[in-house]
């Protein structure tokens, strides 16, 4: 343990260690490789996490209603997420001596109970987020691989030889620093034959592959591998790359055996069938399907339909930035901006014909596929084609890309789009029923599933969809014209993450969800913005761990090779996690199929984890419902910068709400608040600023092979970034502070309906107002719901999550002014009156005299309030007084 450790451990340690009476009242942690380890092998946890349960089944006093009855199913759940979140706090800690819980940042997410009681927590770990298949064409009539005929053979007018993948795409919720680093194994089975035109494509039945260090991998992207979306540039590379398994029956494979080759289409057809079918992903920690470390199980039933035709690919790519070098030897190697020949993208493993090799599609995907050509339709999605951005006007898929114009994907994704419900369910995850319905996976886009639409999906990487729109080189929605805003699943107005279409993000930020799940389940704003440029999304806001970027780049946590962490110099336990209000991202309907729904820690009429007050003035309670926030109070950060000024059971430096002195109503002493709310400046992201918030290394950025004020571009894109960098309406009100007259406002109002604040987190329910806004929008929802809807949750709670940690409702420490006098009474006056004229005063002391009411933690008499037998016990009969401080004054 380290200085910090053992300062945090002493303040939530309670009882004498002579008599071994000691109990700890903080979660522990052994093993981040194991799912079950940190609950079921560390006895401490398990009675904590019971007493958590007990508490949450209480009344809760002052406020009436309890966590339980208001979470239904879902109050274990909670309380699994929270035990795991805390167990996931410093996986790379820097100080001196200190052992690395997580040194690759990967932790299995902790798995509680069984069956239907079955809860799971997120760790720091890849569930999938959407699963799909990719058609490619490996001959067309008289054109393609010819050595697959046999000899005089050739495919009839229309008809097309074609190989089909199986792809799906990691994703965390946990997002942030250190870098995650994946060590985990699939079992993929396909149940069942999977047919195309009748045809078998000889699935592989069952496959077990690990994958280690790959998510994240290839150039422009290494070193980004953070959470969020995972990409599948890295992921294909890992499971093998030209040896990838998860595909049917290679063409190259079929020309002994015919009847192994799929041939699909025919005169004038232009549509395939596809069977569909059903196939079990499992997922493991670690190398090996070891049963002990199994973390969570897919079962997709993958619709079928008739789906358009692949074309075969008839042009090859120049390489990065132009070159038109043809690579030398099998890749990697070191000609990485080498071009490709047509040939290269007939199969997904590559062939030998004539004497020639060609590699095959899916071994490029280290390379960098950059800068799209002339056949991007929209400008504002077209790149120079005729300088440094490459193309010269020939397409503009370059080596390195995972999909082609001619080829067909399809997808299923998670209906509501909310990754945490699907990453908090352990089995049979995707299968529909009352327990599972909230992970159900459904078609990417219903209604054009049997169009001529190529690609429906929503891959995505970790550092935006650009990977291919834009890098990856996706022109469009396929055959349709590219005017249609669906040409890009997720860009247009109805596709949003957000329920309103004031909020477009730029096409190479758009959040991976599935289109209109945003508008239709996402209605209180609780996701998270992503760390700096990484998309917004289903997040759990993982704490800050910090980030150092490489000598290539100036900018902290903009560069993609940021592969340290932070020194002792910047680490800070406080800064980590302020208080409990870390929690305000974690889902609270994953049992009760409740999307987009979190742990309100923030004022937001409405959203199911308000309290129902009758006006925000007053605490009164008539629906008994508890709020959210009243889970913040269960929970305790110390402090311990810059010096160790908390101990145990202490509220020492922390400011009492309950500022206003009975009965001396007239005297207002907010000082101390005004300064506990100066420190804080909250972030709103203006709707207009959808387009740019997220840009530096794209459309904003002057770099030779980018967009810059002289190229094809998104005009307004430009406008509104020059806005920002010069600090212009709307963008110079996105950081304000907070206007502490306003703010405290709401709580004389309080004070004068003759009410209280009963605990702290209430801070939670008062609009922290910001200089120059009106308390008015606040109050109505505006400010948020109509004006900075770009907010996400994890923003908005940052303030009553730092501020929440300096507040209290109850002082414990008390200044007592003393007058005294010694009095004598004059002979022969009425001793029950006193007479000015003829009594004396003898002597007179004036002084004040500081008592604080403590908790002696060493007390060997404290019970254990985790055990069961204490069940009903308080601290109240356990705290003593005592004097800190006197002073006496001159008479």
């Amino acid at each position: 343990r380290t200085p910090f450790d053992k300062l945090a451990a002493f303040c939530a340690t309670i009882g004498s260690a002579t008599n071994n009476s000691q109990k700890a009242y903080y979660f522990q942690r052994s093993d981040s490789t194991s799912p079950t380890a940190d609950y079921t092998g560390i006895q401490r946890n398990k009675e904590l996490y019971s007493y958590l349960q007990t508490l949450t089944s209480q009344k809760t006093p002052g406020f009436g209603g309890d966590l339980k009855s208001k979470w239904g199913n879902d109050r274990d759940q909670v309380l699994t997420e929270i035990f795991d979140y805390i167990r996931c706090v410093n996986l790379r800690d820097t100080q001196a001596g200190a052992t690395f819980y997580a040194s690759n940042g990967q932790v299995a997410p902790i798995t509680i109970g069984s069956g239907t009681a079955e809860t799971k927590g997120f760790g720091r770990f890849h569930s999938i987020s959407q699963f799909g298949f990719h058609f490619i064409c490996s001959q067309q009539e008289d054109k393609g691989v010819l050595t697959l005929m046999k000899p005089g053979e050739k495919l009839g007018p229309g008809q097309r030889m074609v190989e089909a993948a199986f792809l799906f795409e990691p994703f965390s919720p946990s997002m942030g620093f250190y870098r995650l680093t994946e060590d985990m194994y699939y079992e993929v089975k396909f149940e069942g034959s999977w047919m195309l035109d009748g045809q078998d494509l000889k699935m592989p039945a069952s496959t077990g592959k690990g994958l280690s260090n790959w998510i994240g991998k290839g150039y422009h992207n290494d070193g980004r591998e953070h959470g969020g979306t995972g990409g599948l540039r890295g992921p294909v590379q890992g499971f093998g790359g030209k040896n990838y398994p998860f595909v049917s029956t290679p063409a190259v494979t079929a020309v002994a055996t015919p009847s192994l080759r799929v041939i699909v289409g025919g005169p004038g057809k232009t549509t395939m069938d596809f069977s569909g079918g059903t196939v079990r992903v499992t997922v493991y920690s670690g190398n090996s399907a070891n049963a002990s470390k199994l973390i969570q199980s897919f079962n997709i039933n993958f619709p079928g339909g008739k789906v358009p035709v692949p074309d075969l690919v008839t042009e090859g790519t120049e390489g990065y930035r132009g070159n038109k070098t043809a690579r030398n030897a099998e890749p990697p190697d070191n000609n990485s901006q080498s071009a490709t020949s047509a040939e290269d993208w007939w199969t997904f493993g590559g062939f030998s014909a004539a004497g020639k090799t060609y590699y095959g599609r899916y071994q490029y995907l280290g390379y960098v596929p950059h800068a799209p050509g002339a056949e991007y339709a929209k400008t504002e999605r077209r790149w120079d084609v005729s300088g440094n951005g490459g193309g010269g006007g020939l397409p503009g898929f370059k080596i390195g890309g995972l999909f082609r114009r001619e080829d067909v994907v399809r997808t299923v994704v998670p209906k509501h789009g909310d990754m945490r419900l699907v990453a908090a369910t352990a089995t049979d995850v995707g299968q529909a029923g009352p327990n599972n319905g909230a992970s159900e996976f459904v078609k990417v886009r219903d209604a054009e599933w049997e169009s001529d639409f190529r690609f429906l999906h929503i891959f995505s990487n970790n550092s935006g969809p650009h990977f291919h729109f834009g890098f990856c080189n996706e022109p469009n929605g396929g055959v349709s014209p590219a005017t249609n805003p669906k040409d890009i699943p997720g860009a247009a107005d109805d596709d949003q993450l957000t329920h309103s279409a004031d909020v477009k993000y730029h096409y190479s930020r758009l959040p991976s969800i599935r289109p209109g799940a945003g508008k239709q389940y996402n209605k209180w704003g609780d996701f998270d913005n992503g760390v700096a440029q990484w998309m917004d999304g289903a997040y759990i806001n993982k704490p800050d761990e910090g980030n150092v970027s490489s000598t290539n780049s100036p900018y902290y946590y903009f560069s993609w090779n940021d592969y340290t962490n932070v020194t002792e110099v910047t680490f800070s336990p406080n800064r980590l996690v302020p208080s409990a209000g870390m929690f305000g991202s974690l889902p609270t309907g994953v049992k009760r199929n409740q999307p987009w729904q979190t742990l309100l820690f923030r004022p937001q009429k409405n959203h199911p984890g308000d309290p129902g007050y009758a006006t925000p003035a007053t605490a009164k309670n008539p629906t008994n419902k508890a709020p959210d926030h009243l889970i913040m109070d269960l929970f305790w950060m110390p402090f311990a910068e810059p010096y160790a000024i908390s101990e145990p059971f202490s509220t020492a430096g922390k400011v009492n709400m309950n500022y206003e002195i009975a009965p001396f109503s007239y005297i207002r002493r907010a000082t101390a608040m005004h300064g506990v709310l100066k420190a804080e400046e909250p972030l709103a992201i203006p709707n207009a600023a959808s387009k740019i918030y997220k840009l530096w290394d794209h459309e904003s950025n002057d770099n030779s092979i980018l967009p810059n004020s002289t190229r094809n571009k998104d005009p307004q894109v430009r406008t509104d970034w020059d806005k920002a960098y010069n600090g212009q309406p709307p963008f110079d009100k996105v950081r304000l502070g907070i206007d502490a007259d306003l703010t405290l406002s709401q709580f004389e109002a309080r004070f004068k309906a003759g009410e209280i604040f009963r605990s702290a987190t209430q801070i939670c329910e008062t609009h922290l107002v910001r200089k120059g806004d009106l308390l008015g929008e606040y109050e109505s929802g505006d400010f948020w719901a109509k004006k900075n809807i770009l907010t996400g949750d994890n923003t908005r709670e940052r303030p009553y999550t730092n501020i929440y940690s300096r507040l209290t409702t109850k002082s414990n420490v008390f200044t007592i002014h003393v007058r005294a006098q010694v009095l004598r009474k004059a002979g022969n006056t009425n001793a029950t009156q006193w007479d000015e004229d003829k009594d004396r005063v003898m002597s007179e002391h004036r002084g004040s005299t500081i008592i604080e009411r403590y908790i002696d933690a060493a007390d060997r008499n404290l019970p254990d309030f985790a055990s069961p037998a204490s069940a009903d016990t308080t601290l109240d009969a356990n705290y003593r007084f005592r004097m800190v401080a006197t002073k006496k004054f001159a008479p």
